[in-house]
């Protein structure tokens, strides 16, 4: 079995099309505005959003929000 090593890195506005993209193929709902806010919050430091590929394409994302806004 091969081993594929997957690159994980903080998200950039140049990934947003292909992640709103990959969930669209999916049939879900994420638009490209969530990860814009995303991408808002990533540089006001208040969450941390990581995306991985895997042999170049996107294959996932965790986000970390630093402040609880309840």
């Amino acid at each position: 079995m091969r081993k594929v090593k997957p690159i994980i890195r903080p998200l950039e506005s140049k990934d947003i099309p292909e992640i709103a993209a990959a969930f669209q193929q999916l049939g879900w709902n994420k638009l490209a505005s969530q990860y814009e806010h995303y991408l808002a919050e990533q540089e006001w430091k208040v969450r941390d959003v990581y995306i991985t590929f895997v042999e170049g394409k996107f294959a996932g994302y965790v986000t970390i929000s630093w402040t609880s806004w309840r």
